[in-house]
């Protein structure tokens, strides 16, 4: 470890307390961070996700999102945190803003600033017309479940305690989830793919190492304020993510544009993200970080999720 700290130069035995380290996301970042020298401290709140960052590496710190005051004066005796943690349910908003109001509490007396690198994601940004890029600057529109997540940016990013830096994911894909892995799935078993978007709805991707490196990159920033999108390939209409899908497996998947459920409240319509028609600005990540994503083609990021 020490050998591959000296030649890489990355994190420098930096300890780092994550939240959410078990999930899709979490287990690509926590496993970059290792195996760029840093220590990991991951909370996790069940027997499961603790034996998932054990076997990555990390050291574990038993605690729940929704109980801050358990875990966040140990957080903050870290180097960083990386927040990639998230209930997806009704209270997702106030149990994100409560654990920020607890972290940064926990911060007083410190004696310096704390590293954050938090979470956010492309769904804070509105649909875009054609061909017409985001950029970290567009004014955020989030969908209702969102709606707290971008008050809860606004109030870091102020603070005098913290040094917060902002990632937006894409959407995220992996060969154990995201919307590629679920295509393939779908492909497989002779389903439909369903989902809000219809084939020309365009979606930002980002594989899901790819975009560990870029939290790696980030969190050993020395200027830490950033606020970037976390995207390899800047946007792709579903209906030629379904072709190139096809064209890996030699199937022939369908699309499925789905509709609302009946009587479902906008706070708890998780779904309403795919239906949302985005072009992402790639270009600050790369230029403030240096970061370069391998897969930066939909047909690069199909191969790596789906193939052998």
């Amino acid at each position: 470890m020490l050998a591959q700290t000296r030649r890489t130069g990355f994190c420098q035995l930096m300890e780092v307390f994550v939240t959410g380290g078990s999930g899709t996301i979490g287990q690509a970042v926590v496993g970059q961070l290792i195996e760029d020298g840093c220590k990991i401290v991951g909370l996790s709140r069940s027997d499961a996700s603790a034996d998932t960052l054990r076997r990555i590496g990390a050291t574990v710190f038993p605690g729940d999102l929704s109980t801050p005051e358990d875990w966040a004066q140990r957080a903050v005796t870290c180097d960083a945190v990386v927040h990639l943690g998230a209930t997806f349910q009704a209270d997702m908003g106030p149990v994100d803003r409560n654990a920020m109001f607890a972290l940064r509490k926990a911060t007083r007396g410190r004696g310096r600033p704390l590293k954050l690198l938090y979470t956010g994601g492309i769904w804070l940004y509105p649909s875009t017309p054609e061909r017409y890029a985001l950029k970290e600057t567009t004014a955020h529109e989030p969908l209702a479940p969102f709606s707290q997540m971008s008050e809860t940016i606004r109030s870091l990013m102020t603070s005098v305690e913290l040094q917060v830096s902002v990632i937006h994911p894409a959407l995220v894909c992996s060969k154990s989830g995201g919307p590629v892995s679920a295509m393939g799935d779908a492909a497989i078993s002779g389903l439909p793919f369903k989902t809000r978007a219809t084939a020309e709805t365009v979606w930002p991707l980002v594989e899901a190492s790819d975009l560990a490196r870029l939290y790696s990159r980030v969190l050993r920033r020395q200027g830490f304020r950033l606020n970037v999108f976390g995207a390899g390939v800047s946007g792709v209409p579903v209906g030629g993510l379904i072709d190139l899908v096809n064209e890996q497996l030699g199937t022939e998947l369908q699309l499925e544009t789905t509709l609302p459920t009946d009587g479902l409240s906008p706070a708890e319509d998780w779904e309403a993200g795919y239906a949302l028609s985005q072009y992402v600005n790639t270009e600050r990540a790369q230029k403030l970080s240096g970061w370069v994503s391998e897969h930066q083609t939909a047909e690069s990021l199909v191969a790596a999720v789906l193939g052998k």
